[in-house]
């Protein structure tokens, strides 16, 4: 009896994902609406071709419970910093503390799509990277080179966030922050509720290593006071 429900369970768990898929290239329901273009996922090939025409995957990082907590905490790490009120940037001006910020959680459905895009190796933005509940979604994209041993989890989000994070001392007036900013600063200050990522490795020859990390998330405007 006990072997009988653990198949029916399993079954069960296999067909979850299929009965509650969605079709990005329905037609129908256009979801790049009104921009009326193809979402990335309907033409990977053609849109997301491989970074140079000869990078290949080496390998793609499994989406563990783990590799969430520490991308998360690298974020929120990141978002505390802002909210505080105490970050400094140039002209030893600090930006406004903010009193509306959320804490970031994970989205499956941006995960989903983000490791959809990094398995490309392409180092492209997509035009249309829309998902059910979020229609306004950001991307960032990263690359570091290695030629000698792979680094750590820690290492690789040390050599990407971390270094789109303190372009933060490249702006002049964060109280008057554009809405445009395409780095990681962005990310806290305008508060991202929802967030999704993958990370993949990636290689172009016998000797050089790509290591690529990819971030989608959703955003919400005035969201940081």
């Amino acid at each position: 009896m006990k072997l009988f429900f653990l198949v029916v369970l399993l079954l069960q768990l296999q067909n979850w994902p299929l009965a509650n898929a969605y079709n990005y290239c329905d037609h129908n329901e256009n979801i790049c609406a009104p921009l009326i273009r193809k979402h990335f996922i309907c033409s990977l090939e053609a849109e997301l071709p491989p970074l140079f025409n000869r990078t290949t995957l080496l390998l793609s990082m499994p989406d563990t419970y783990a590799l969430r907590d520490l991308i998360l905490e690298y974020h929120n790490k990141f978002r505390n910093r802002v909210a505080s009120g105490l970050l400094i940037a140039a002209n030893n001006q600090t930006f406004p503390p903010a009193s509306r910020m959320r804490e970031l959680i994970w989205d499956m459905e941006l995960a989903y799509t983000a490791r959809i895009h990094a398995k490309t190796v392409s180092f492209k933005h997509s035009l249309c990277r829309s998902v059910q509940r979020f229609r306004n979604v950001g991307e960032n994209l990263s690359m570091t080179f290695s030629t000698g041993k792979l680094s750590t989890i820690a290492d690789l989000l040390d050599a990407t966030l971390l270094g789109m994070f303190n372009e933060y001392l490249l702006i002049d007036d964060p109280a008057s922050v554009p809405n445009d900013l395409d780095f990681i600063t962005f990310l806290p200050v305008k508060c991202t509720e929802l967030k999704g990522s993958n990370q993949a490795l990636q290689v172009m020859n016998r000797s050089e290593i790509i290591k690529m990390i990819e971030k989608l998330w959703a955003y919400r405007r005035n969201a940081a006071d």
